[in-house]
């Protein structure tokens, strides 16, 4: 009978195998996978080449990799193009203002939920802004932009109660209606061409 250690490590073993081997299938890139599931690429390349890992980080891998994967299923609905171009628009609209890399917003897993660290906290805030002017500026249901984005709507409607808690912050409320103005005017711009 083999140790139970044993058993989970060539369970832990195989299942790495099978992250890798879908990881490549979908063209997915080792630094991309890694990140959504907020690890550094050489811990994604030691766990993979040593065919050993903790079970919360195959977890963490597994799930990372699902939503990569049902990112690319939604790229194939119409109008996910559209929403994502918006969404991120805003992102880095919002994140220059903030003072924040908009690549650093979109790395972050918005899944992990490490609001013990400010810096999640702050591209936290930009993404929920995003959210907010996406949802409320374009009028894109939060259940459609759950989807697209690979939240859970209970996420997006928290991301929107929380906005709108900050919109008493004269500067943040100030940002948003600078934002709002910009699209509209944009938008007035594209339908008159």
């Amino acid at each position: 009978m083999m140790p139970a250690r044993e058993t989970l490590q060539r369970l832990l073993s195989g299942t790495l195998a099978e992250i890798e081997r879908q990881r490549r299938a979908l063209g997915i890139s080792s630094e991309m996978l890694a990140a959504r599931a907020g690890l550094s690429r050489s811990t994604y390349v030691r766990a993979i080449g040593t065919a050993s890992a903790r079970p919360a980080t195959v977890r963490r891998l597994e799930a990372a990799l699902a939503a990569l994967r049902s990112e690319r299923r939604a790229v194939r609905e119409p109008d996910t193009i559209l929403i994502r171009a918006v969404y991120g628009g805003f992102v880095a609209s919002i994140a220059v203002h903030m003072g924040v890399r908009p690549d650093d917003v979109h790395a972050q897993d918005p899944r992990l939920g490490a609001t013990a660290d400010p810096e999640w906290r702050r591209l936290a805030q930009v993404r929920q802004a995003a959210i907010y002017l996406t949802n409320t500026v374009v009028d894109v249901r939060q259940a459609r932009l759950a989807h697209v984005l690979g939240l859970t709507p209970a996420a997006v409607c928290l991301g929107l109660r929380s906005v709108e808690d900050r919109r008493d912050d004269p500067d943040f409320d100030a940002l948003l209606e600078r934002l709002t103005a910009d699209v509209v005017c944009a938008l007035a711009r594209g339908e008159a061409a």
